[in-house]
């Protein structure tokens, strides 16, 4: 019975490390050999779609800020396209590279704006992405503008055709998921000593 336990106990810490770090459902990665650099004015957009719907979605981007003020958007729309009313989903200053967490979002496509106003920001970017994931979203085109509206996603964006920019979606499962596996490892262990006895 101790083993069994000891087993079970051992199973739910690994599961737990693994949990934390977030499953990866769309990673776009590289070389830097093409990091935009967003001075006051511009604007970057990074385009997906998910095949399903997603909870507890977090966004995350490779970014430099150098005495920058940028703001993050999650949109459903984007330049002419972009209706401030229905098509966006979060806003976000960026502080880091950690964007948005916490995101629900159904099957379609979305898109990743970064405006800057101040200083310069630095996207990492890359000519020959190394592009990985669960298969639930996949990376469309990337997009830049350099003259940008009061919302950044209104902007008259221009395709990116030579590189790609870094981000990467990931998904942590929530805590009642943990619960419940430890649950169903509990029962489990008790089930065995159960039929020792």
């Amino acid at each position: 019975m101790k083993t069994f336990a000891t087993i079970c106990l051992c199973s739910l810490f690994l599961w737990q490390a693994h949990a934390a770090r977030g499953a990866s459902i769309l990673d776009v990665t590289g070389d830097n050999d093409a990091t935009r650099v967003l001075l006051p004015g511009d604007a970057a957009a990074a385009a997906f779609n998910l095949s399903a719907p997603l909870r507890g979605l977090s966004i995350s981007a490779d970014l430099g800020c150098s005495n920058c003020s940028a703001v993050a958007y999650l949109t459903s729309g984007l330049d002419l396209g972009f209706d401030p009313a229905t098509d966006l989903i979060a806003i976000s200053g960026v502080t880091g590279t950690d964007l948005f967490s916490g995101i629900d979002l159904d099957a379609g496509t979305y898109f990743l704006v970064i405006g800057n106003s101040l200083g310069a920001l630095l996207w990492d970017a890359s000519k020959t992405p190394a592009v990985t994931g669960s298969g639930a979203a996949d990376r469309i085109v990337d997009f830049f503008a350099d003259d940008t509206a009061n919302l950044a996603p209104a902007s008259r964006f221009t395709a990116l055709a030579d590189s790609a920019l870094h981000y990467r979606l990931t998904v942590v499962p929530v805590p009642a998921t943990a619960l419940l596996s430890f649950t169903a490892l509990a029962a489990l262990a008790f089930a065995a000593a159960g039929r020792r006895r």
